[in-house]
């Protein structure tokens, strides 16, 4: 068949789009550039668009690329997941390591690793979570393969790369009762006369909350809890009273079983990128590509 991909293609276009260009990827491979070049080549004739912009700085994805190669990694994850179970070389040692943020390690995420590990049982999950700083650090240590979570900045974000998801904005909330829900209107002034639950400092939350009161002339508020201790700020809000400022994510069943309600303070540009942070120099094992998939997947529904 004259337009059939080969497995040897795609796992060369990975290779490629991975390092950043042919020299380092034919390096990596153990062979020839020219090799390396004549098989993009072949893949993008099949293809029928350029899968790579090229410069003298590297190859970087185009749009139909980047489009494959999210299908690719996934689809060779579970071929060699498949071909070590059937041949009972599971590897039943084998852990992945995952970041996650505690505002997007809630119900869904959840779900996603039930999911993974009722499929690969003898794959063990480990899941740390943090700041986006400290797992950004674990990231480039090596000590997770990926992190799940809000995009940190472009000076935090130098040589790692970042999948972008979803967005997701930033709701102020609080129990149903709430003296703020007698007003028809909700000034960001209103909060300053009542308790309020905030992430911590230095946080990309927090600094997203700062930035937004800054502009709106609010420097801060008399009474204020810090912590990034979902139920410790959930418990504050439902029992005691407090207002918090928290990611719609975070809550999205406390509002859809009305333990929580919004209030009616319009801010549409408090909302951030959610996606998948990677280190392009570590490799990463098929159990991780699945599980990643598996969270795109989950995102997108």
């Amino acid at each position: 068949m004259k337009n059939r991909v080969r497995i040897r293609q795609l796992r060369v276009f990975l290779e490629v789009a991975r390092q950043g260009g042919v020299v380092r990827a034919a390096e990596t491979l153990h062979l020839t550039q020219s090799a390396v070049s004549r098989t993009i080549g072949e893949l993008e004739r099949v293809v029928g668009l350029p899968l790579f912009d090229r410069s003298q700085r590297g190859s970087k994805l185009t749009e139909a690329g980047q489009l494959l190669q999210r299908h690719v990694t996934s689809g060779l994850a579970q071929i060699d997941m498949g071909v070590a179970m059937a041949g009972n070389r599971s590897n039943s040692t084998e852990i992945v390591k995952a970041g996650a943020l505690p505002t997007v390690a809630g119900a869904t995420f959840a779900r996603v690793v039930r999911d993974f590990k009722q499929r690969f049982p003898q794959t063990t999950v480990h899941v740390a979570s943090g700041t986006n700083a400290e797992l950004l650090s674990k990231l480039r240590r090596g000590d997770v393969h990926f992190v799940y979570g809000r995009l940190a900045a472009a000076e935090a974000m130098r040589g790692l790369a970042f999948e972008h998801l979803y967005s997701e904005e930033i709701a102020f909330v609080a129990a149903p009762g709430h003296a703020l829900f007698e007003l028809e209107h909700v000034e960001l002034a209103d909060l300053g006369d009542h308790s309020v639950v905030l992430h911590q400092a230095d946080t990309i939350i927090r600094n997203e909350i700062d930035r937004f009161l800054l502009e709106h002339g609010i420097t801060g508020f008399g009474d204020v809890v810090e912590t990034n201790l979902i139920e410790l700020a959930r418990a504050l809000v439902v029992e005691n009273g407090f207002v918090w400022i928290v990611p719609v994510g975070v809550i999205r069943s406390d509002l859809e079983r009305g333990d929580l309600r919004r209030l009616n303070i319009f801010a549409p540009e408090l909302q951030g990128p959610i996606g998948i942070s990677t280190d392009p120099a570590i490799p990463r094992s098929a159990a991780c590509e699945t599980l990643i998939n598996d969270i795109r997947v989950a995102a997108k529904a």
